[in-house]
């Protein structure tokens, strides 16, 4: 088995032949960059898995509202996405409306967009990990926050969330 950092300079000039041969470069008209051979490291992919759960809701009036439940596995959370628009009479209090979710048994908000009382407003946020955030089995995914409740104007919020579950991981 090679490690990482233990190439040396047959393996990383064979590293560089591969990759001449591949771009199919002429060592005689390119120029390959001599000084870079010392440091080729390969970069393996281990888990390009392609997101297969996705939920999304929408919520037109006040509360809070379950976006999904997932089923009684662990759930690796590739993207989550919110968005808020509200007109100028919403009187929903000045704070934040998030998506959380169940992480090592505590309830976290994952993503959120903040909200000003009385104030129009088209907010949307969306962040990919590259490193999957583990949620709890059977967590709620729900739009919640310190801004949920409004008694005049017009607010909706959009959530949604996609990744995949452990077990259906496949090497």
């Amino acid at each position: 088995m090679i490690e990482l950092g233990s190439f040396n300079d047959t393996q990383n000039k064979a590293i560089v032949a591969n990759t001449t041969d591949t771009l199919k470069l002429n060592p005689l008209t390119d120029k390959i960059p001599k000084q870079i051979i010392p440091s080729v490291q390969p970069v393996f992919e281990v888990n390009n898995r392609c997101i297969d759960v996705c939920f999304s809701t929408t919520k037109a009036t006040t509360g809070t509202a379950t976006i999904g439940t997932l089923q009684n596995r662990i759930f690796l959370l590739k993207y989550v996405c919110v968005s808020m628009v509200k007109d100028v009479a919403c009187d929903i209090q000045t704070g934040r409306v998030s998506v959380s979710a169940n992480v090592g048994g505590v309830t976290q908000a994952l993503c959120g967009v903040s909200s000003l009382t009385l104030t129009a407003q088209n907010q949307t946020i969306a962040i990919f990990f590259d490193t999957p955030i583990r949620i709890d089995a059977s967590s709620p995914f729900v739009i919640s926050g310190t801004a949920t409740s409004y008694a005049a104007g017009v607010c909706v919020r959009n959530a949604e969330v996609g990744g995949y579950y452990e077990d259906s991981v496949q090497y």
